[in-house]
């Protein structure tokens, strides 16, 4: 039987003026440009390796209630998706702010634990 193993690894702390704001980050995805987006206890950040960009209530969710983003993934046409304590939302990217969804034939959705992707590009969500 043969093993492949790396030998070692490094681990490196992201540095930015947010490191002591964010105390929560629930969920990390990244882009096809490589930016990372963060789901935390106050909202999104977004960094693209040389700098942060913070999505809160007063900046970028501006239709949400709250801070918190529980869930955040990229599907595979590059939209981001965000999970929250009311639904989901998206990004927008002409006007660089997440959109609050709306849904129809549901009551609410609630807090979201779960989006993914399925092979035939729907979203799945689990609250």
């Amino acid at each position: 039987m043969t093993c492949f193993a790396q030998n070692s690894f490094d681990v490196l702390q992201l540095e930015n003026d947010y490191n002591n704001s964010q105390s929560i980050i629930y969920s990390i995805a990244q882009d096809s440009v490589g930016n990372l987006w963060m789901a935390t206890e106050e909202g999104v950040l977004k960094n693209n390796s040389s700098n942060y960009q913070k999505y809160n209530t007063y900046n970028g969710l501006v239709n949400f209630s709250k801070n918190r983003i529980t869930k955040i993934i990229v599907d595979s046409k590059q939209n981001v998706w965000i999970g929250h304590e009311n639904g989901i939302g998206l990004y927008n990217k002409k006007t660089d702010v997440f959109e609050s969804l709306t849904t129809t034939g549901i009551n609410t959705i609630g807090s979201v634990k779960s989006i993914t992707e399925d092979s035939e590009h729907r979203i799945w969500v689990g609250a």
